[in-house]
């Protein structure tokens, strides 16, 4: 299974070298590209790109801890250690040492053998990337067609490092679709779908 999963993250990469091209096609010829996104409502998500999380970037991992403190607020009464170890697969103590840096750089409320909270400024930054997230998962898996856990995964990936014009297009092509709009097919502007 492993295999297949990596054998199918490898032709999706290749795949969506062709969807860029794609939607960025798509985008124009439906005049997409002329949305204001200075602070934007994607599939009901959010996006302030002027926002902290494109200020100061935070690496891969330190994203994935926010992430997995806001999902875990919205479904424990308090978030612990051993919880955010537990969602990300990992030990305890790997934990600590990222919620010290998350900590020391205002995005979490933590202290040794207490409840962990989001800051504000931790809390918006969680909740754009977790709508990063289920924008792209949802482009994957609703228009694409991909095994929902490969798109997980990949959606995953995507959200750290996904850049404003590609997230904008893939997010209104997404709305558009969504409003019961067609895509052109072969023959029709030189598109083929």
């Amino acid at each position: 299974l492993n295999a297949l999963i990596v054998a199918c993250e490898n032709m999706l990469c290749v795949h969506l070298i062709s969807l860029i091209e794609l939607i960025v096609s798509l985008s124009l010829h439906y005049g997409l590209q002329s949305v204001d996104i200075s602070g934007t409502l994607f599939n009901r998500c959010f996006i302030n790109w002027e926002s902290p999380i494109n200020a100061s970037p935070l690496s891969e991992n330190l994203e994935n801890y926010l992430e997995v403190i806001w999902q875990l607020e919205q479904t424990h009464i308090v978030t612990r250690v051993r919880d955010i170890a537990a969602s990300l697969k990992i030990k305890p103590a790997s934990v600590t040492g990222a919620l010290r840096s998350l900590a020391k750089q205002g995005l979490v409320n933590y202290q040794p053998y207490a409840h962990i909270t989001l800051t504000d400024k931790g809390r918006s930054i969680a909740r754009e990337i977790t709508c990063r997230h289920s924008t792209i998962q949802h482009f994957l898996t609703d228009i694409l067609q991909f095994d929902p856990i490969l798109a997980d995964k990949t959606a995953c990936r995507m959200e750290h490092v996904i850049d404003k014009a590609f997230f904008t297009r893939i997010s209104a092509l997404s709305d558009f679709l969504a409003a019961g709009n067609d895509l052109p097919v072969e023959g029709e502007s030189g598109f083929f779908i």
